[in-house]
């Protein structure tokens, strides 16, 4: 991560990231360059934003507002949000996880979505999705 100029002073522990991260990257470099928006701001490039239609970002904005409120924000926790979020608005599940992956990473590649959000932690999640939509 230093070799990257990655500061991993605000953010989670780097042996939470090497977990989530292990089984989808191949060297130690490859790691260290897919893990950068744990640590640092993610701007969502205009590609990206096709994920954020009409139709998901109200969903996105109510998944926030339950994520906010959390009693624990937890990889459970945040998995049931979601499950609550694509039941209420019968969109289904990755409808909703790929444009939050999107405003997480800035891409459409993470571990999968609970465990990235709640590595991210609950104010960067939280902000990170009101930003989108």
């Amino acid at each position: 991560m230093q070799q990257h100029h990655i500061d991993t002073s605000s953010g989670p522990a780097l042996v939470d990231v090497l977990a989530a991260q292990s089984e989808r990257a191949k060297t130690l470099k490859e790691m260290a360059e897919r893990s950068r928006y744990f640590y640092e701001d993610v701007v969502v490039s205009d590609e990206m934003k096709v994920h954020f239609t009409d139709e998901v970002k109200p969903v996105l904005r109510d998944v926030a507002a339950a994520w906010k409120n959390l009693p624990v924000f937890d990889k459970a926790s945040i998995h049931q949000v979601l499950v609550d979020a694509a039941e209420k608005s019968g969109l289904k599940l990755g409808k909703i996880a790929q444009p939050i992956r999107v405003a997480m990473t800035g891409g459409t590649v993470s571990p999968s979505i609970d465990i990235t959000v709640a590595l991210i932690g609950r104010d960067r999640a939280v902000e990170r999705l009101l930003r989108v939509c």
